[in-house]
Formats: C-alpha cells, sequence, structure tokens
C-alpha cells in the first residue's frame, strides 16, 4: 500500500517528479564517473611486469635545511647504484623538455632524461631497436633518444626506418635508437614521448659539483700516486691524516668535504 501511495502522489505532482528524477540520474552518472576516475587513476596498478617490487627512492635532506622527501641529483643517484646492495637495479629519471627542430612542423615536448638501465629496470623491452647502453651514459656518447609508440606513430607514420634517423633535439644531434611498445605508459604526468640519456660529467667525475650533494659516509682518499682500479664489493682497509672541510681540486675540479691525506690501503 506504501508503494502504491507513493506512486499516487508521484503522479500529482510531474513537475517534481521529473525534477527528482533527473537529479537522481545525475547524482548516479556523476558517482560513477568519478568511480571510473579513480579507478582508472588511483587503483589500477601500473602495467608493467611485477609492478608491487617497483618503489621510489628519495633522499631526506631536513639534517642541511632540505625537504624530508626531496629528489636525489645525479651524483648521489650515482653513488647510490655504485654502492647498491639493496635493489636488485636502481635507475633514475628526470624531466627534458626537448625542442625537436628537425621535424616538419617543428614541435615541443614532454621528455625525460633516464639513465641507461631505466627500462630493463620496468622490465620494457622495445618494439623496435633497443634501449640504452651503459658506454652511452657519458658526455660525448649519449647523443640517442629512443621514442613513445605513440610519437613514432603520429609523427614518423609508424616507419620502421626511423630508428636510425637522426634529429636536432634542443640544438643536439640525436640518433634513434629505439620505440617503445605500445602497451608501455609512462606511469607519471605529464606523460612523456621522447627519452634521452642522462649523462653529464658527473659519469666519470660523480662529485664536481659544490659539494652539497655529497654524501655523509663517502671518504675522499688521497694517494700518493696513480693506483690500479680496485672491485668496488671487495673491503678494504684504509689508512691516513683526516682532513675535513670543502675543498675543490685545481686539476680535477673533484669537490669534497671529507678526506685521508697520504692515504694507503690494503685488503681487508
Amino acid at each position: 500500500m506504501s508503494g502504491l501511495h507513493a506512486w499516487r502522489s508521484l503522479r500529482r505532482t510531474p513537475l517534481y517528479t521529473l525534477a527528482a528524477l533527473l537529479s537522481l540520474g545525475i547524482g548516479i552518472g556523476l558517482n560513477a564517473a568519478v568511480a571510473s576516475a579513480v579507478r582508472g587513476v588511483l587503483l589500477r596498478p601500473l602495467d608493467l611486469p611485477r609492478p608491487e617490487r617497483l618503489v621510489l627512492v628519495r633522499q631526506d635532506m631536513t639534517a642541511r635545511g632540505g625537504a624530508r622527501d626531496d629528489y636525489a641529483g645525479w651524483a648521489v643517484f650515482s653513488a647510490w647504484r655504485a654502492r647498491n646492495r639493496s635493489f636488485s637495479a636502481l635507475a633514475a629519471y628526470g624531466a627534458y623538455p626537448a625542442e625537436i627542430s628537425s621535424l616538419d612542423p617543428p614541435e615541443s615536448l614532454a621528455g625525460a632524461a633516464v639513465s641507461h638501465e631505466f627500462f630493463s629496470t620496468l622490465g620494457v623491452r622495445p618494439f623496435l631497436g633497443r634501449g640504452f647502453l651503459a658506454h652511452e651514459e657519458t658526455q660525448g656518447r649519449d647523443a640517442v633518444a629512443v621514442l613513445s609508440y605513440g610519437l613514432w606513430v603520429r609523427r614518423f607514420g609508424a616507419d620502421p626506418g626511423a630508428v636510425g634517423r637522426t634529429l636536432t633535439v634542443t640544438g643536439k644531434q640525436r640518433t634513434i635508437v629505439g620505440v617503445l611498445p605500445r602497451t608501455f605508459v609512462w606511469p607519471l604526468k605529464p606523460e612523456v614521448d621522447f627519452f634521452v640519456l642522462a649523462s653529464e660529467p658527473q659519469a666519470t667525475c660523480p662529485f664536481c659539483d659544490d659539494g652539497a650533494a655529497w654524501p655523509e659516509d663517502i671518504v675522499l682518499v688521497m694517494l700518493h700516486g696513480p693506483r690500479s682500479a680496485q672491485a668496488y664489493n671487495r673491503p678494504i682497509l684504509v689508512s691516513g691524516i683526516l682532513d675535513i672541510g670543502t675543498q675543490t681540486d685545481e686539476k680535477t675540479g673533484f669537490v669534497s668535504r671529507v678526506r685521508l691525506q697520504d692515504g694507503k690501503f690494503k685488503y681487508a
């Protein structure tokens, strides 16, 4: 009876009934749209192999007056990578606005500068060509680029011959060495269509900087003469005269904050 009474009441006020139905429909539609957006943006897992194993590593700079959750510079990342014992791989990325002037018409793209192991760390294999190589992560050998699948289709007509083509990117000549698969989606915003190698002089001199990024547990050992390279994972015992304070080597530009002068070492 209550249902029949409600129906008769609604029939006597058709305008109110129409407004109520429209409000209900709009409310359901908005809720469905919000739920779809939350599911697609926040709850959908990354479309990558084994995304549960990926973590974002940053540094705590509060002791130096910085942010608690701060990005690491290239020098710090180089040190982390060299001494990594906790992760199966470490990779770096940073923003790289790309101005491609050799295309007709030219185009500005959101790009990323990454370390050579970036794609292999994500478990992504190029659709065409290859990714970056370790020896290319030095200035003079870094003139290479990798395209997203969407950019390859949109600006190169899905031509396999695009691999090997040279582009002028932000005033520098770069050769396309690979195209990413269609399924690869950049996990961050904004979306990135163009990848280059993050190479700086720090690749051979990791701390040629102002010393601000110097890790607390790094000590520069000043030896009397040249020595052959030692395996980084083999323990050694080092002795010398402790010297503290920011100092720049005049010959190499190497900046240090903690040093051992007259250093000597032997295997542990």
